[in-house]
This record gives C-alpha cells, structure tokens and sequence, in this order.
C-alpha cells in the first residue's frame, strides 16, 4: 500500500472530499480528483471508503491521525457490489461488516 501525504485528520463522524485521481492515459496522466465526500465511521483500523469510486483510505497506525489513499487496492466485482449495497444501506457512508 501507499499512503501519499495528507493533512486530513481522522475523525469520526467527520468527512474528506476524495481526491483520488484516476489514470486517463499510458503515459501516467492523472485525471481530476474525484471529489465525493467520504464520511468517516469509527474503526479506525477498517479503510473509510469513497461512495462514488470507492477508493481506500486508511490510517498509518492508532497513534498516526492522517488519513492516506490507498493507491494500489481494488475490488473485484463482486466485492464492489457488496460495498455499494453496505454504503447504500448506510445513508451514503461506508460502515464495515464483522
């Protein structure tokens, strides 16, 4: 995983506008940030996830409060479809299922 700096700080109940940005070319262009708000559930140890392209975002430990991008996950599909139906049910919020 990479974590790209950032100032946000883990809080929740609190959100973060996405700023994944996505690939639009070979040559590594970067395409504009996606900009959803992602609403922060308390597990800290759990990625808060974007509602729009589902990006991850996780913290660097319990004692670090940045929130970072996680540049190299993914779902597969049906994983994909799974967190959509959780975020749907959750009024637009990722809440982790134990």
């Amino acid at each position: 995983m990479i974590f790209p700096e950032t100032e946000i700080q883990y809080r929740p109940g609190g959100s973060f506008k996405c700023f994944k940005r996505p690939l639009i070319s070979i040559e590594g262009e970067k395409g504009p940030e996606c900009g959803a708000e992602v609403l922060m559930h308390g597990f800290w140890w759990c990625a808060q996830v974007c509602p729009k392209c589902l990006a991850n975002y996780f913290l660097g430990g319990p004692s670090q409060r940045l929130v970072g991008l996680d540049t190299a996950g993914f779902y597969p599909s049906e994983t994909a479809q799974r967190v959509r139906e959780t975020i749907a049910a959750n009024g637009g919020q990722y809440v982790p299922q134990f």
